[in-house]
């Protein structure tokens, strides 16, 4: 694919990313309001997972394992042994939202990301009811569907759009995220709660929103999505909090540079 895309280094993984990303956002668009069996995950919570999860993450992996066969692999479903420290590591969200694509809520995505010894270098998510592919480079900036994008220069809080997410698995992060999003009301901000981590992150990339914060995710939630926010200019925080569950434990805070100090601990705290 030419143009702005052809700024990544390694051409050959990046249109490998792209075309594979995409094929499993068609399987995921052709199962949208055709699930007739969904599953739940935890016998606690509501955590459901469907056919187009597996068959998504199914075409990512055989695709990774035939082109890259020596990487590891992490991803939601069922690759849960690679640590994040691996030499080639890819992490794969294959259907953010399931919540929403359960119920026929037309706001979901696919999370994609590439680690080199730790350190993420490339990332994408794909909207694929609105043909949106958001991607990102280290060090070579961040765009939607080949054009750059950048954070709002926002400097209201009263004006702000902030869009936010907590795990249910942790009672204590869900009071913290209620007091959060009571102080948030008392500044008059708008609050928006998509039920799709890395879309609703990639907004506040594309300037669609101007605050996130989720509590207790996992690396497959935002992985993809913060590279793509701090490359549009986002300042980017995240948080290893202690938690039960050994993958959902990092806490984020993003924002446009002008409104971040703004909300940092006086309305959003990561540490408590």
């Amino acid at each position: 694919m030419p143009g702005i895309y052809s700024n990544f280094h390694n051409y050959k993984m990046k249109n490998f990313a792209i075309k594979t990303i995409k094929e499993a956002g068609e399987i995921v668009r052709k199962k949208f309001g055709h699930i007739r069996n969904v599953k739940n995950k935890s016998r606690h919570l509501i955590d459901p997972v469907t056919e187009a999860d597996y068959l998504s993450e199914k075409k990512i992996v055989n695709a990774i394992k035939k082109q890259y066969p020596t990487h590891k692999i992490l991803s939601e479903e069922s690759y849960h042994s690679a640590s994040l420290n691996e030499d080639d590591l890819w992490i794969i969200d294959p259907l953010d939202g399931t919540r929403n694509f359960a119920v026929g809520i037309p706001f979901f995505c696919i999370a994609l990301s590439y680690k080199k010894k730790g350190q993420t270098v490339l990332d994408l998510v794909y909207d694929p009811l609105h043909n949106e592919l958001f991607f990102a480079a280290k060090g070579q900036g961040a765009y939607l569907n080949n054009k750059a994008i950048k954070v709002n220069k926002n400097t209201a809080l009263s004006q702000s759009v902030v869009s936010y997410g907590a795990t249910r698995r942790d009672f204590k992060v869900t009071r913290e995220a209620n007091r959060v999003l009571s102080r948030l009301s008392e500044a008059k901000c708008w609050l928006a709660n998509y039920g799709c981590a890395a879309l609703g992150l990639c907004y506040l990339a594309c300037g669609r929103t101007d605050i996130s914060f989720l509590y207790n995710l996992a690396p497959w939630d935002i992985d993809a999505a913060a590279l793509i926010a701090e490359e549009a200019g986002a300042r980017v925080e995240v948080y290893e909090a202690a938690a039960q569950n050994p993958w959902y434990k990092y806490r984020i805070l993003m924002a446009n540079p002008r409104l971040f100090n703004k909300v940092k601990d006086k309305y959003i705290k990561l540490k408590f």
